[in-house]
Order: C-alpha cells, then structure tokens, then sequence
C-alpha cells in the first residue's frame, strides 16, 4: 500500500512537529504514572506514620499509667519508711505491756491512777492519780522503784482535791536501768 499526500505544501504537516507533540504525550504519560506512583508510595508512608504515631499514643499512655503507679507506689514506700523510722526510734528495751502489768501490782488498793503521760523515747513518764490517804501516796514511790525499767520514781506535787477528801497526786518516772543494773533493789 502505498500512501499519498495530495494536500498542498503550505498544508501538508512537518513530521518533526508530530513527533515532538507525541514525544509530549509519551513525557506527560510518564511524568503523570510518576507522579501518581509517588502519590502512592507517599500514601503508604503516611499510613505507616499514623499507625506508628497511634502504636506511640498507646504505649505513651500505658507508660502514663506506669508513672501514676510509680509515684504511688513511691509514695506509699515514703509512708512505710516513715512508720520505720517511727519504729526504730522507740527504745528497743522498752515494753510497755511489761511495764503495765508491773505496774498494777506496785499501786496500793486506795491508790487509783487518773492518767500516764509520756514517751520512751522521752525516757519520762508521769503518773497522776488520786487516794484518799497521803501515806498511801507515800508508799507507792518505793514499789514504782522496784519496776525494773523505771530508774528512778519521784512525787512531783500532792494536793488535796477541793470539796472532797481526796488528794491528787503527780510522780514523775525515769526510765531507764539503775546504774547498779538492779542489783540493790529490793523485790
């Protein structure tokens, strides 16, 4: 087959000219799948980054949660070494159920304790109480000095209770171990 151009020459096409415009068709057709491929992959990496971004919100939470539990806990570690220290600050040696049961066979029948004020720790105690006999107030000083952690027993003030015919009294105890470790009290 053979082909003829019959159009005059001011009409017939350069072919240069057709072959740039399909050269510019072939460049914009691979210009555009580029693009459209870059689209793509840039659509991917998006989505990566936002499940990555949502795998960091989790795991920021979670390690929130972790934190409020850490400083709980560190708190409740503060509050448990504190009662330590309170522990450890109280005198090993003293017991006060030990002292407390002496105590009640060193009071005379009409001598009743009001009150027992103090801390171990402090190494005092006062006792304040009532009787009806000032010579009953008397003797309890030497049985209080038979309790083996009082060191020393010491009355303090005795007076007598208005309108009544009681006396109130105050004795101050030393805790503490005799110098001669007990060795001279009587018992």
């Amino acid at each position: 087959m053979l082909k003829i151009n019959l159009l005059p020459e001011e009409v017939k096409g350069d072919k240069r000219v057709s072959l740039n415009f399909s050269m510019f068709f072939k460049l914009a057709a691979v210009a555009l799948s580029v693009c459209i491929l870059f689209t793509i992959v840039l659509h991917i990496l998006i989505m990566d980054a936002e499940k990555d971004l949502e795998s960091t919100a989790f795991y920021s939470k979670s390690a929130e949660k972790v934190i409020k539990e850490f400083k709980n806990m560190d708190k409740e570690r503060k509050n448990l070494q504190n009662q330590i220290n309170d522990l450890k600050s109280v005198e090993p040696s003293f017991l006060w159920g030990n002292f407390l049961e002496q105590l009640k066979y060193c009071i005379p029948e009409d001598v009743w304790l009001t009150s027992l004020e103090g801390k171990s720790s402090e190494k005092v105690i006062l006792l304040i109480g009532e009787s009806p006999s000032y010579s009953s107030i008397r003797s309890v000083l030497p049985s209080l000095q038979s309790i083996d952690l009082v060191k020393n027993a010491e009355l303090k003030e005795v007076k007598m209770i208005e309108g009544t015919d009681f006396y109130e009294f105050r004795i101050v105890c030393s805790l503490g171990v005799n110098k001669d470790d007990g060795v001279n009290r009587k018992d």
